[in-house]
């Protein structure tokens, strides 16, 4: 008979050891968004001030993190949500320090030095020229868009794949961003693209582009209105990402603040408003039409002051283009006149003759070289002309599409939140 609670007492380290790495990998996965911001508080004479009380507030939601400097007047203060934030400093017989407003990225550390003097009544100082921004505390090289660059720079088809063009060592060599990165060509290295810290790749492409995550882009792309930030590491980045030998790209989606915002936009292309091609002027070709609409709009606000967010996001396309292929190849008068009145069905599906080829045989302008009918017995050209002729078709091409994202936030406490998002496409 089985010892229960010996077996129990031999399973316990491991269980333990599952749920440790489990964990481990929980506090891993929640640092995609977050950055650090540390300094050291001091008197006007230099000198370090111990057990101050320091407040690091996000202007945007109002998530605040307490903590005090240790006996060297240090403070640190990680795993802040990326956003802009303001730091206080309080201590005894001091006047409270502020600091100016500061952008925090993702994965940055931003070093803010606070600096109080001796307090009158009711008195308080703003700290000017304290932010330190450059990440002197991790090896990575690459860059980080922000929402404001986002927005304003051109993107074909507001692709944020595009940006990809920007980052340091980037070379694009084709439409889809199949290029090089730091010399290395990324179809070998493969690029790596992450939504919120989660893989946005594609698993259900065979070969070595499955790792290229921007095959059918928009699959893999959330709309440029509803990105707060994009940040790109081409190398030196840690375990913590991976999944590629090559670059990696983290986009990170907006949400609500404890102010309503939102916005409506619409884009519109019509080859109306188009130069045509030079070289398709050169063969007296005609402009491609093109119609095309692409429209949305977000908003985000709080749900509960303070605690609850929300922030949704729409956009569709509507697009339409005629390819005009001036060698499409019809039956000619001819090959129609020897149709019988079974084939009447058949030949009433077929495009109608261009003006000026209906005649037998058919003119040499509309002639499809090489096609004459044959005499049977010689082999030779009969007299009856070209069984085809060329007519110009247009070939017109659709697409629609519909996406969105929404997302909700909730802070349990400083050291506590949850965020939940939905992309729908």
């Amino acid at each position: 008979m089985v010892d229960l609670r010996s077996a129990a007492a031999k399973l316990r380290p491991l269980v333990i050891a599952v749920l440790l790495v489990f964990i481990g990998s929980m506090v891993a996965s929640a640092q995609f968004d977050t950055g650090t911001i540390s300094g050291i508080v001091t008197d006007s004479s230099g000198a370090v001030i111990p057990r101050a009380t320091v407040n690091v507030t996000n202007s945007g939601t109002s998530f605040q993190k307490t903590l005090q400097t240790d006996n060297g007047g240090n403070y640190t203060a990680s795993a802040l949500p990326s956003g802009n934030y303001v730091v206080t400093a309080n201590a005894g017989n001091f006047a409270e320090a502020k600091s100016q407003q500061l952008v925090l990225n993702v994965g940055a550390t931003v070093h803010v030095n606070l600096t109080m003097n001796v307090a009158a009544a009711n008195q308080s100082i703003e700290v000017t020229g304290t932010t330190t921004t450059v990440d002197t505390a991790s090896s990575t090289a690459g860059t980080t868009l922000y929402a404001n660059q986002i927005a304003n720079l051109p993107t074909n088809g507001r692709d944020l794949m595009d940006f990809l063009e920007i980052a340091p060592g980037s070379v694009n060599s084709t439409g889809f961003f199949q290029g090089s990165v730091n010399g290395q060509e990324n179809f070998l290295t493969g690029l790596n693209v992450m939504v919120d810290g989660q893989s946005a790749t594609r698993g259900d492409i065979n070969g070595f582009t499955e790792t290229e995550g921007n095959e059918q882009a928009r699959l893999t792309r959330s709309s440029v209105d509803s990105v707060q930030e994009i940040d790109f590491a081409n190398s030196g980045y840690n375990a913590q990402v991976g999944h590629s030998l090559g670059p990696q790209m983290n986009i990170i989606t907006k949400g609500g603040t404890n102010a309503y915002h939102g916005e409506l936009f619409e884009f519109f292309r019509n080859d109306a408003l188009d130069a045509n091609d030079y070289f398709a002027n050169r063969l007296s070709n005609p402009k491609v039409p093109l119609r095309m609409n692409q429209f949305g709009g977000n908003l985000g606000g709080p749900i509960i002051g303070s605690k609850l967010f929300f922030f949704v996001n729409y956009e569709g396309i509507r697009q339409r283009t005629t390819a005009i292929n001036s060698l499409y190849e019809i039956p000619s008068a001819l090959v129609r006149s020897k149709m019988n009145a079974a084939m009447q069905p058949v030949l009433a599906q077929m495009a109608p003759l261009p003006a000026g080829c209906t005649a037998i045989p058919a003119p040499t302008s509309c002639a499809v070289s090489g096609t004459d009918e044959l005499d049977p017995i010689t082999g030779l050209p009969d007299g009856n002309g070209a069984q085809l002729v060329y007519d110009p078709a247009a070939l017109p091409t659709t697409l629609r599409e519909d996406s969105g994202s929404a997302r909700i936030d909730y802070n349990f406490s400083d050291k506590d939140r949850i965020f939940f998002r939905l992309m729908i496409r």
